[in-house]
């Protein structure tokens, strides 16, 4: 009985000494939010077929052709492999040129 008190008093000393963890992010890891002007209304006026660029808050790029928009996503062909993005994670998306005259 003894021992147990005395081994949970040292874990507890233990704890209390060690520094915590800082969960808190990075400055370098900041996102920016997506700018308002940009949001989901305005890619309503980009037709399907066109060829556009996808800016994710990451800094992530892709460039294709616009296959499909959804209420919260959006469907870009890129390089022949039809990927699916949420909105959420889209900061800008941009027309890059005229329809896909590639027939697809």
């Amino acid at each position: 009985m003894i021992k147990a008190v005395i081994v949970l008093v040292c874990l507890i000393f233990c704890g209390c000494a060690r520094p915590h963890a800082d969960f808190s992010a990075p400055a370098s890891a900041t996102v920016e939010p997506r700018p308002r002007d940009t949001g989901s209304a305005g890619w309503k006026n980009i037709p399907e077929g066109s060829r556009v660029k996808v800016v994710f808050r990451d800094g992530d790029v892709v460039e294709g052709t616009l296959v499909e928009q959804g209420y919260d996503y959006v469907r870009v062909d890129s390089d022949g492999v039809p990927l699916t993005y949420l909105k959420d994670l889209i900061w800008k998306m941009n027309m890059t040129g005229g329809a896909d005259v590639s027939g697809k």
